[in-house]
């Protein structure tokens, strides 16, 4: 079993090697942007442009305003960018493909660039319904990551170009036609994908990435190819009620003129999807698209016996080339999918395991006298972000703050922000110290990829008959190959706190 300790070490200290730090202020270590003159810059694009190209992680801070620009994120740039709040931290831009310009001038966010992460803001694009193909967001560079950010156009929205990777968690996407698409390798998982008209959620373009005959036989059991594309995974599909009836739009269509791949697993989806799923679009390509459990808004199966013949389906009476547990945990295997396609032409090359970027690091515990706090440096933490009565005050890569405004009766907040800009929980900071995102009571949840918990320990997994079969330490496990079953977490906090779970994996 593969456990990614070793991978969270690695990025995390590669990450915190590469800290720009700012001599300014009170060890400030973000490039802060405000509209009001309150920061160091005054437009995103400025911010961009003073950062390093040299392989040290930059971090820009976006406070809340709507900023109309048109961001480019060259080749170069190792970047984080982090807004104040997601529903407040406007990025926007109106000139769509109809103007006679190419994505590089039309996408709201040009990426360029390896390694970006991104977390906390809406970017937009404002062509309308009828302003033909408008991108708010298009990755050209490789080992792209969002969390918590919001995507909004209506035609072609969110493009993922030919030999990218890009992984999303619990973001929002909302669009009418084709609005996630193109050829790019993508995960997507825990979103709302909100269909504002009648359309098509995706049009996957050529994959890069194919499975042979032979590794989908030791795989699967099928000896069957495999190209994999667009992979969304249990989120939520909505509709604007008001302009889209039941059944007036599909889950996608291809639009590869040699092969389309897409996949959705396990989303819960409105009445507004077409019973044959998906529809044509360019005639003649090899399809590798289907859907695994698909459920209602309220969790209940799906009948997916009209679906269009080529989709696969759970049914291998409906296609040859069916979906089923292995398929699911073995040819759709994030890890597996992005470690192939550093090998078949992705530009950047090499491994890409977005799960440790978007762990968020602990709050520590903070001391709090007279206005000044103090707390002791969180294991994985670039830097903290303090607020002041909900408000963004000030960032700092110390262990310490002054606030010469200090106000007794007002709330202070912190947010550790890790090596790669994942931000944690808000917590409290009060005079007795921070009243911790993590809870007293260990929190454990699991997901298709693995166990998680809210505080940093050393865990180890046994299986139901006592044999140790996994452990690590940090916040996280993965299943690896492990097969469903039943399985007994340990748990220890604090070098002696111990918490004994039993454990499904359903997947």
């Amino acid at each position: 079993m593969k456990i990614h300790l070793t991978y969270i070490t690695k990025y995390l200290s590669a990450a915190l090697l590469f800290v720009t730090v700012p001599s300014s202020g009170q060890n400030a270590f973000m490039k802060v942007v405000a509209q009001d003159g309150t920061g160091d810059y005054r437009s995103i694009n400025e911010a961009v442009g003073s950062c390093t190209q040299d392989g040290t992680r930059n971090f820009i801070f976006i406070k809340n305003g709507t900023y109309e620009e048109q961001v480019k994120i060259p080749k170069g740039i190792t970047l984080s960018i982090i807004g104040e709040n997601r529903d407040k931290t406007v990025i926007t831009h109106s000139v769509s493909h109809a103007s006679g310009l190419d994505k590089e001038e039309t996408s709201t966010i040009y990426v360029e660039a390896f390694d970006l992460y991104g977390e906390n803001f809406t970017t937009q694009h404002t062509a309308g319904r009828n302003g033909g193909q408008a991108e708010c967001i298009t990755n050209s560079g490789d080992r792209m990551t969002f969390r918590n950010v919001a995507m909004k156009a209506n035609q072609d929205g969110v493009r993922f170009d030919h030999a990218s990777r890009s992984y999303m968690k619990d973001c929002y996407i909302e669009g009418t036609v084709d609005y996630i698409y193109d050829s790019g390798i993508a995960f997507l998982d825990n979103c709302e994908i909100k269909q504002l008209y009648p359309g098509y959620i995706v049009a996957p373009g050529n994959s890069y990435v194919l499975i042979s005959r032979t590794e989908s036989k030791e795989l699967c059991g099928q000896s069957k190819l495999w190209n994999i594309g667009i992979t969304i995974r249990d989120s939520r599909l909505t509709c604007d009620e008001a302009n889209v009836k039941s059944g007036a739009s599909y889950l996608g269509r291809p639009w590869g003129k040699t092969s389309s791949a897409a996949m959705f697993i396990r989303c819960k989806m409105d009445s507004h999807i077409n019973a044959a799923g998906f529809t044509n679009m360019s005639e003649g390509t090899k399809t590798y698209i289907g859907e695994y459990q698909s459920m209602d808004l309220g969790g209940n199966p799906i009948d997916v016996s009209k679906r269009i013949s080529w989709e696969f389906t759970e049914d291998p009476a409906h296609n040859s080339q069916y979906i089923d547990e292995r398929v699911i945990n073995n040819i759709y295997d994030m890890e597996r999918v992005y470690t192939l396609a550093g090998k078949s032409g992705a530009r950047a090359g090499g491994e890409f395991n977005p799960i440790p970027l978007v762990t968020p690091v602990p709050a520590p515990a903070v001391a709090c006298s007279g206005g000044k706090f103090t707390w002791q440096a969180a294991d994985g933490a670039a830097g903290y972000l303090i607020y002041k009565n909900g408000r963004y005050l000030c960032n700092t890569a110390a262990t310490e703050f002054e606030d010469t405004d200090y106000d007794s009766s007002a709330r202070y907040t912190l947010r550790t922000v890790s090596a790669t800009g994942c931000l944690g929980d808000e917590a409290d900071m009060t005079a007795t110290g921070i009243d911790a995102a993590v809870s007293e009571e260990l929190e454990i949840k699991t997901s298709a990829d693995g166990i998680y918990w809210n505080t940093r320990a050393k865990a180890m997994l046994y299986s139901a008959s006592g044999l140790q079969v996994a452990s690590t330490e940090g916040t996280w496990m993965s299943w690896g190959n492990l097969p469903r079953g039943c399985y007994i977490l340990k748990v220890v906090t604090g070098g002696k706190d111990c918490t004994v779970r039993k454990i499904m994996k359903r997947m």
